[in-house]
């Protein structure tokens, strides 16, 4: 808005010095921010879903707060006996099948 010369209004000069760092800002970091750890399937106890897409295992944690826990968990795709699994949380199990 400054003509030949002329000064800018005092609001404008704050304005532009603060909206140039906008555009390096980065994303804040969350504070309760999840490691993920990773576990090795023990044992695959069946198949569940509607199509069978889904097997139900028991996998050893090995690394995080809850190392050397062993969960239930449904892992969906085709999974063998010490396989490895990569959890984002471990504090959450699946429920049993039930047999029919």
């Amino acid at each position: 808005m400054a003509g030949k010369g002329g000064k800018a209004p005092a609001g404008a000069k704050g304005q532009k010095e603060q909206g140039g760092g906008e555009e390096k800002k980065e994303r804040p970091q969350l504070k309760g921010a999840v490691q993920a750890s990773t576990a090795e399937i023990m044992q695959v106890l069946g198949k569940t879903g509607i199509y069978g897409e889904v097997y139900q295992v028991m996998a050893k944690v090995l690394d995080g707060r809850d190392a050397g826990r062993v969960i239930r968990r449904n892992v969906k795709g085709p999974v063998k006996r010490g396989d490895k699994l990569v959890l984002l949380e471990t504090e959450r199990e699946a429920k049993s099948i039930k047999a029919r």
